[in-house]
């Protein structure tokens, strides 16, 4: 069973040990949530079952786990510049059993992680298929769709933000 409440406590909860007064990383905390979010309604639009919302839901709140990790080390979010956040998002939440703490059962790990690693790759790897490309594709779909509301509502609306993302 998936408790997608619980999750978002946990997430919530293990988020707040980083720098929440930084906009920065306040700022993926909720991109975070608002992944989530759509990743939920496309999965609905689709008409998937309820258990594959939740799934798809799960896939958006955890997307960007690494990210935390990534600015706080790095003071960027650029993968060339420090580490491919996909795959070390799910290196995290393959350690210690990290993935438990979300998810009390282990029957999508594979489809969690396979979906994760890929949403931030140029290309989706071609040797996923069936269900672990349909949810590959949504947190991709979701990621996007909040990419480009922050284009419009976060960055060109602060000129100190894009000075500092044409640094970068």
């Amino acid at each position: 069973m998936i408790e997608i409440e619980k999750a978002k406590e946990r997430f919530l909860e293990e988020t707040r040990q980083y720098d929440l007064t930084n906009a920065a990383i306040a700022r993926k905390q909720s991109h975070s949530l608002r992944v989530m979010a759509n990743a939920r309604e496309i999965a609905t639009k689709m008409k998937l079952s309820a258990e594959q919302i939740d799934l798809a839901t799960m896939i958006g709140l955890l997307h960007d786990i690494a990210r935390f990790e990534q600015y706080t080390k790095f003071q960027t979010y650029s993968d060339q510049e420090s580490f491919d956040h996909g795959d070390r998002a799910v290196e995290i939440l393959k350690e210690n059993g990290k993935i438990r703490e979300y998810l009390s059962d282990s029957q999508y790990d594979n489809l969690i992680f396979t979906a994760i690693q890929n949403h931030n790759k140029y290309a989706i790897s071609e040797d996923v298929s069936g269900e672990k490309l349909l949810f590959a594709k949504i947190i991709r779909d979701a990621d996007k769709l909040d990419i480009f509301y922050e284009a419009c509502e976060v960055f060109w609306q602060d000129e100190t933000e894009i000075a500092q993302i044409n640094r970068k």
